[in-house]
């Protein structure tokens, strides 16, 4: 993440903090708003003809729709878990990111979300692709952290995003155009934002497993060698285990000997 670095340096002190959790109370402010008042809705989407004819308030409304309000209990019952899940997601991540990094990924996400709609002329009906892709930011960051399914079933992050992905890979299979945009937006701001570092421990992984099969080689190599060996018959520990090596002090250097043999020897000079 070399230009985000850069872009810090220059504009770091401008970053809002928690800027997760703000856009995360926003969007519960604009749901319970559109529960109330169903109909409006339609006027928040980020529809590109609408926005051209003078509704430029969409160009900001729809980065607070995470999803299409429902007036079902259970409908209201997943929203509420949802958003808790996502506040537990932005505050671990703003945590480790910093202020900025958090800035900088709701605004790549924006962005791309506004690009796309404009290009192909496509609406985009809430932010549901920013939630996602934090989501899969999370499981990148907090792999082996657990969330607990119905409260009761642990369950890894990984593993969630596992199967996340796989229903992201059948959408792009046999989705319709719009739900694949979706997609495409999702893993799109994730992979702007993580492509330099998933490249360089990619990269580096490499490297490391290069020096771990040759640290194993060396620790191999050291245990195939003897620790005691005999100057005269050339013995070692591991042709007799039992018997005694001791060096010599007569003799100039360090010169070893078996037990039949350190009183017998020549002593070198």
């Amino acid at each position: 993440m070399g230009w985000i670095y850069k872009l810090q340096r220059k504009f770091g002190k401008y970053a809002i903090p928690n800027i997760i959790i703000y856009f995360l109370y926003i969007s519960v402010a604009f749901y319970v708003f559109c529960l109330i008042i169903p109909g409006l809705v339609d006027s928040f989407w980020l529809n590109p003809s609408a926005v051209l004819s003078g509704e430029v308030w969409r160009v900001i409304t729809f980065i607070f729709l995470p999803l299409e309000p429902a007036l079902g209990p259970l409908d209201i019952l997943f929203a509420i878990f949802g958003f808790m899940i996502i506040n537990y997601f932005g505050r671990s991540l703003e945590n480790i990111w910093g202020a900025f990094k958090a800035n900088i990924y709701i605004i790549i996400s924006i962005l791309l979300a506004l690009i796309i709609s404009f290009a192909f002329n496509i609406t985009i009906r809430g932010s549901f692709f920013i939630y996602d892709s934090l989501f899969l930011a999370f499981a990148y960051e907090f792999p082996n952290n657990e969330l607990r399914i119905y409260f009761v079933i642990p369950v890894k992050i990984k593993y969630l995003a596992f199967i996340r992905v796989a229903f992201m890979v059948y959408t792009l299979i046999v989705g319709p155009f719009s739900s694949r945009i979706m997609i495409l937006l999702t893993v799109a701001a994730f992979l702007l934002f993580y492509s330099q570092e998933i490249f360089y421990r990619v990269k580096n992984r490499g490297a490391s497993q290069i020096r771990k099969v040759s640290y194993q080689k060396k620790i191999s190599s050291t245990k195939k060698d003897t620790i005691h060996k005999c100057e005269i018959c050339k013995m070692t520990e591991k042709d007799n285990p039992d018997i005694e090596f001791r060096y010599c002090s007569k003799c100039s250097g360090n010169h070893e000997y078996c037990a039949n043999h350190l009183f017998t020897h020549t002593h070198i000079k």
